[in-house]
């Protein structure tokens, strides 16, 4: 049985009562009390002893994404588990796919909407980090970047005018986690150009070539 570490503070069943008047308000001790039950588990103020811990949902804890989504307004017709660029539009934030071709487009959340989220419609998304669903298929522990039409790959880019951005980790079967760089001018890849050039890329696309 899991320790609830949030307590409404009554007994399971009303002592002192007589059984008519106990029956009574019996319903409502127990809906009090499996609420702040169901508080605890979202809030992961809960604790599971070693030998529940081996048969559980491992990812039960595992709620961030909970305090961190935002309302966004579609800028275009956005499916399940695409990666979005926001942008500030006649004072609304607004979601486009993101797009590691366009510079401009760097990812900054996901679309936490299963049905998806029509064009000027307004949805969920989780914004720079946190557990979604929206992206299956991933292999465990492997890292992710920003690839073409808010879509992820698991190969790092090296072309020239395009963005190196890590965007999550692979879940395998429990989906994908989020977990936005920031884009900066940080080196990516460097390489020889050519017998007297060597080339740096930079994570935000742009590059420098230096003479060897």
């Amino acid at each position: 049985m899991p320790e609830f570490n949030i307590s409404s503070g009554l007994p399971s069943y009303p002592s002192g009562l007589s059984d008519s008047d106990a029956a009574l308000v019996l319903p409502l001790y127990r809906a009090i009390n499996s609420l702040t039950q169901q508080l605890a588990v979202q809030s992961g103020a809960i604790q599971f002893s070693s030998a529940e811990q081996g048969s559980i949902d491992q990812f039960t804890k595992f709620t961030s994404q909970r305090t961190r989504k935002l309302f966004v307004k579609a800028g275009e017709n956005l499916a399940f588990g695409n990666v979005v660029t926001l942008s500030i539009v006649a004072g609304k934030i607004v979601a486009h796919k993101a797009d590691a071709t366009n510079l401009s487009r760097p990812a900054h959340a996901i679309v936490d909407v299963p049905t998806g989220i029509a064009t000027d419609s307004f949805g969920e998304v989780i914004f720079m980090q946190g557990k979604s669903s929206g992206i299956t298929g991933t292999t465990f522990g492997a890292a992710y970047y920003l690839s073409t039409a808010g879509t992820v790959q698991s190969t790092p880019p090296v072309a020239t005018g395009v963005l190196n951005q890590i965007v999550g980790i692979g879940l395998g079967s429990a989906g994908f986690y989020f977990d936005a760089e920031i884009i900066g001018r940080r080196v990516a890849h460097v390489y020889k150009y050519s017998a007297s050039v060597l080339r740096a890329l930079y994570t935000d696309g742009y590059y420098t070539d230096n003479a060897v």
